[in-house]
């Protein structure tokens, strides 16, 4: 009868055991050693209890394989100087091992893979948050003060909240992944400026500049492993697009399946965005700017950044760990930066001349089309209704319901001040 886990023909790397031999002292001592469980031929059964315990106790293989949670993968420094990513070529390896040197000669790739994957989970780790734990800050003050020393930026308590809150939400989203952060940075500056290098030299192995639409299927896959992303030429995106970044940057965790799971699973968010550009004007919502903080940049100091770059990370750690926030702008400078980038419609102009003309307080939509627009009722569209919408908002005002002659209707009368 076959040991369990095992059947035959199944796996290539798996051999029989010997029948009725004697089974030396040496082997036997091992396998008591690592606390096997034996089967009735006197061996080691070849499950994936015994793989684990084999992992766990036998000096030569401890540690060999760990579970980081930031990059969702499994690695390895076995027979290695470099830590290289665990493959289908290590599951071979170490199947050829146990049976040749461990002595369960019926094992196979396919229970030392579970095993191994079972084990690696066991053994987690994260590769930022261990390279943030043993930085030391020297106790400078510097990430207020980063995108007017290194980018450029204008020195104002706006800029220097956003700089302060993008220093801190990376060390957030690696201490606390899935935590809440629904804001993108959005550096403007001519092509060439050193943008993307900045943002390179600042994540490192980290940094990835997308290049999969958010819609794509593997765009979720792209930034696993990734602390800091960049979304260029944001200024290309129509609103439709704008909005699906919207709804990406301010989820705290995505659900998808990946290539080795056999279904999907939720995933914390460990990452931050940021979006570029080279256009003055790029947001299309009157309502939806308030997710992006828009950073208009100068002469970028790469070699500054590149100095400084661990201590960065330090205070924001320690500002991190101190309670520090990494979501509060001073509100009414935000608003107005973002509004400052939002694209008019020629309509707003238009419509604001004929209220100011006429001195009205309260207007309705379809008397705007008609008498503004020149737009037939018989040539009225929804699009239309909305775009005319759209502009009373940006010109700051609202709309209401009232009754008129025993009927409800909605008007639209200025936001008060």
């Amino acid at each position: 009868m076959d040991e369990p886990g095992y059947s035959e023909g199944e796996e290539l790397f798996s051999i029989e055991h010997p029948k009725k031999q004697k089974i030396p002292a040496s082997q036997f001592g091992l396998w008591e050693s690592l606390g096997l469980t034996k089967g009735d031929t006197g061996y080691p059964r070849a499950n994936i209890h015994n793989v684990m315990l084999v992992l766990e106790n036998h000096p030569d293989l401890q540690n060999i394989i760990w579970y980081d949670v930031f990059h969702d993968k499994c690695f390895t420094r076995w027979q290695s100087d470099r830590t290289e990513e665990w493959s289908d070529d290590y599951d071979v390896k170490l199947t050829r091992y146990i049976q040749d040197t461990i002595g369960i000669h019926n094992i196979n790739d396919r229970v030392v893979t579970k095993a191994c994957k079972a084990h690696a989970k066991n053994q987690k780790r994260n590769e930022p948050r261990q390279w943030m734990d043993q930085l030391q800050w020297d106790g400078i003050e510097r990430i207020h003060d980063f995108m007017s020393d290194c980018m450029g930026a204008s020195e104002n308590n706006y800029v220097r909240a956003v700089s302060g809150n993008f220093w801190i939400a990376m060390v957030a989203r690696i201490f606390r992944p899935g935590c809440k952060f629904d804001n993108m940075i959005v550096l403007e500056g001519s092509q060439g400026v050193f943008k993307s290098s900045a943002l390179n030299l600042i994540g490192g192995n980290w940094f990835a500049e997308i290049h999969e639409s958010v819609q794509h299927k593997d765009f979720y896959l792209t930034i696993q492993g990734k602390l800091l992303l960049e979304i260029s030429e944001l200024g290309a995106f129509n609103r439709a697009e704008i909005e699906r970044i919207k709804h990406v940057i301010s989820c705290p965790d995505d659900r998808f399946r990946t290539p080795y799971e056999s279904s999907a699973q939720d995933h914390p968010r460990s990452c931050v965005f940021v979006g570029t550009t080279n256009e003055d004007e790029y947001l299309r919502d009157t309502s939806g700017g308030r997710r992006f903080w828009p950073i208009k940049v100068g002469c970028i100091q790469l070699d500054i950044i590149k100095e400084n770059r661990n201590q960065y990370f330090a205070e924001a750690v320690a500002k991190f760990k101190a309670g520090a926030s990494w979501w509060e702008v001073p509100e009414d400078a935000a608003k107005e930066e973002q509004e400052s980038r939002r694209q008019s419609d020629v309509w707003e102009s238009v419509i604001d001349r004929y209220i100011d003309r006429n001195g009205l307080d309260e207007v309705d939509i379809a008397d705007i089309l008609v008498d503004v627009l020149k737009v037939d009722v018989g040539k009225q569209s929804k699009l239309d209704q909305l775009r005319v919408c759209s502009a009373m908002r940006a010109l700051k005002w609202k709309r209401i319901q009232k009754r008129i002659r025993d009927k409800r209707v909605y008007v639209w009368v200025r936001e008060e001040s």
